[in-house]
């Protein structure tokens, strides 16, 4: 049926809106108009794994294609920072770096040890989502609070939501791990490979 389209869709709208944050970025729109793209962008985050598990329709691929939407949208909010905040970009580089660094090491040891990304999906990258759209949202609306007082979040908390140590720990690619300790404990019920066969 049609519906189960639905979360696909909504994957694919934040890729579909990065470019679009690009292109408003460049005009005199005001912060606020901005930052509904990054609330839209986070409620798309938010529902299609939502309904993609209400309608039967969670696949390993769809969520791997989750992961990629959100850091497309999100290089994009990084050029949309350089563009109407470079402040922000000069001030808290190391912050988006670490940010970044996390990221690449997260899909680099997936990529090595399972020849595909990773898409673990824990409660803390969850949390972190909430934390990443509140904090955009404050610096495209040009917020004082978004550098004086709200205090960025440590950029030790990037490397949590999607850490290696996920990847490191487990025989089989993560998909939709909520904690370390969930995928410990599906190890050691999981079948062994000599068991399976």
């Amino acid at each position: 049926m049609f519906y189960r389209n639905i979360p696909l869709s909504l994957t694919l709208s934040r890729i579909v809106l990065a470019p679009i944050l690009i292109a408003l970025a460049c005009t005199s729109l005001p912060g606020w108009m901005l930052a509904t793209i990054c609330v839209i962008a986070f409620l798309t985050d938010l529902f299609d794994g939502i309904l993609a598990r209400r309608w039967g329709v969670a696949t390993p691929q769809l969520r791997r294609l989750d992961v990629i939407a959100d850091v497309i949208f999100y290089m994009a909010m990084l050029v949309a920072f350089y563009l109407r905040r470079p402040d922000v970009i000069y001030d808290y580089g190391w912050f988006f770096l670490g940010f970044l660094a996390a990221e690449v090491v997260c899909q680099a040891v997936s990529l090595g040890r399972f020849r595909q990304s990773s898409a673990t999906h824990t409660y803390l990258n969850k949390f972190w989502a909430v934390v990443l759209c509140i904090v955009c949202i404050l610096i495209l609306m040009g917020s004082d609070a978004s550098c004086d007082n709200a205090h960025y979040p440590d950029d030790r908390l990037g490397w949590l939501p999607r850490s290696d140590a996920h990847a490191r720990a487990c025989q089989q690619s993560p998909i939709d791990v909520p904690t370390l300790w969930h995928l410990l404990k599906r190890q050691r019920t999981a079948p062994s490979k000599e068991e399976a066969s």
